[in-house]
């Protein structure tokens, strides 16, 4: 990682393209949000990689190939610069801000939609027990679940095989899926995470146990 910030630090971040910015600021957000760490040095190259994307403004990224995609990752990016605190707080440019805000949204409402049978599969099993509903939680899809000991609710999240683990090595969350659970959760009072093939093998009683077991376990963590 030093080696890399010590190279970055030697180039000249105007002729990097929108998508080695907004690839290298994203590699800087999982490797901070998964780690617990934040390298000075990849720092100090996040902050210079910031102002450059916020010099270019948000024409040079949505023109750019693979826009929406990139400009998603800005996004993350940016969430993880809020809460690092790093100096000039990630995206600055207002117009920039707000189109990756919007692209993000739009990505998620996708997420919504195809998630349906997810979202009234938890929401069956928990009727009557707590009040679930579908959310947008720090700009991310989630189900939230009300509970009394919990202000802000706790987000449930149910994620697919091809979609959020890796193959190699097995189980493991892939690095842009940690970061979405992680700012999602700064979003709320707590996490529960659930893989959708534990959820649709049993039946709706033993669905009901597990999901309530884990929604209670978060919420006694804040009493």
């Amino acid at each position: 990682v030093d080696a890399l910030a010590a190279w970055g630090s030697q180039q000249s971040v105007q002729q990097w393209t929108e998508q080695e910015i907004s690839n290298t600021l994203f590699a800087w957000a999982i490797l901070a949000a998964t780690t617990g760490g934040d390298i000075a040095s990849m720092r100090t190259l996040a902050q210079r990689l910031f102002q450059e994307a916020n010099r270019r403004g948000a024409q040079s990224f949505q023109s750019c190939v693979d826009g929406p995609r990139h400009l998603g990752k800005l996004y993350g990016a940016h969430l993880e610069a809020l809460h690092r605190g790093l100096p000039g707080g990630g995206l600055a440019d207002k117009a920039l801000l707000q189109v990756t805000k919007k692209v993000t949204a739009e990505h998620q409402q996708d997420i919504s939609k195809q998630q349906s049978q997810n979202t009234k599969t938890v929401t069956t099993a928990l009727q009557g027990h707590y009040e679930v509903q579908a959310a947008m939680v720090q700009g991310y899809h989630a189900l939230l679940v009300s509970h009394p000991s919990c202000l802000r609710g706790v987000a449930l999240v149910v994620t697919q095989r091809n979609r959020d683990y890796l193959r190699h090595p097995a189980g493991r969350l892939y690095g842009m899926t940690e970061l979405r659970l992680k700012h999602i959760k700064q979003g709320c009072d707590g996490l529960v995470l659930c893989k959708w093939s534990e959820l649709k093998k049993n039946p709706i009683e033993q669905r009901r146990e597990m999901l309530m077991q884990h929604i209670e376990q978060v919420a006694n963590k804040m009493t």
